[in-house]
């Protein structure tokens, strides 16, 4: 008997993610994320497309609320999902995941810069 055909999906940002053990704040970053995971048409968008999606949807201080900070598998992940998606990050495993997301995401060296203010103990 063959073995059953392996079926490729990309998994649903945080699909395990218990949404009554989150805030409302957090469960609202966590369903943002997922609703632009896809384009209009389905198909998963492209790295350099999820960054600029979560940039537009997100401004620093907006992602950087001290109440998604709680939860630190919301940031963990979401550069996870980036990198996953081969968004050009440079990743220093000497700071945390989270300056490495404002890094990433933020490329502008000014918009860098006033994003990593949000960052607590920076």
């Amino acid at each position: 008997m063959a073995p059953p055909p392996i079926i490729e999906s990309k998994p649903i940002f945080l699909d395990a993610m218990d949404q009554d053990q989150l805030t409302d704040l957090q469960s609202d970053l966590t369903l943002r994320i997922r609703a632009v995971e896809r384009d209009e048409g389905g198909d998963f968008r492209t790295g350099g497309e999820q960054r600029n999606e979560t940039v537009d949807l997100y401004t620093p201080s907006m992602l950087f609320f001290p109440e998604l900070f709680w939860h630190p598998a919301l940031h963990q992940s979401l550069l996870k999902l980036l990198l996953r998606l081969e968004v050009s990050m440079q990743i220093d495993s000497s700071q945390r995941s989270v300056i490495n997301l404002v890094q990433g995401l933020y490329v502008d060296a000014g918009a860098t810069s006033g994003a990593v203010r949000f960052v607590p103990d920076y």
